[in-house]
């Protein structure tokens, strides 16, 4: 990989990038005979985690979110781009899951849900009512 082919992203403050494999590359748009650029087609593109904490009846609470998108199952022209977020890294049951073929769209969906919902160091997930509001089962890993 090269870093000039990163895909540009923005990640406000907290977030800690574990990793990050994103090339500018949509796989949406490459021939399923190209097998080359397909061998870049990997599942863990991005994983990213912030820590938030909140007092509550006078104990301190600390919550590790995980945002992860990537392409499912790798190195397969069949498959999709997966963004997935999970608390204290649940990957059994997460807490979110958007699924498509446009890297645009996983772009700007991992973008609405860092700036809107997911905005640590302050931002403390009521999973319950996160769950309510996001009715509908998240794709399976």
């Amino acid at each position: 990989m090269n870093y000039t082919n990163l895909q540009p992203l923005r990640i406000p403050d907290g977030w800690t990038i574990v990793f990050n494999n994103s090339e500018d590359i949509d796989f949406e748009k490459i021939s399923s005979k190209d097998d080359k650029l397909w061998l870049y087609s990997i599942e863990n593109l991005l994983y990213i985690t912030a820590e938030s904490t909140r007092k509550q009846n006078m104990q301190t609470q600390t919550q590790k979110t995980g945002i992860d998108p990537g392409w499912y199952p790798d190195a397969d022209p069949k498959s999709n781009y997966t963004l997935y977020a999970v608390l204290y890294d649940n990957w059994a049951e997460p807490l979110l899951g958007f699924t498509s073929r446009s890297k645009t769209e996983i772009v700007n969906m991992l973008k609405k849900r860092l700036f809107r919902e997911f905005m640590p160091p302050n931002r403390f997930i009521d999973e319950k009512h996160f769950r309510k509001n996001h009715k509908g089962k998240p794709p399976t890993k």
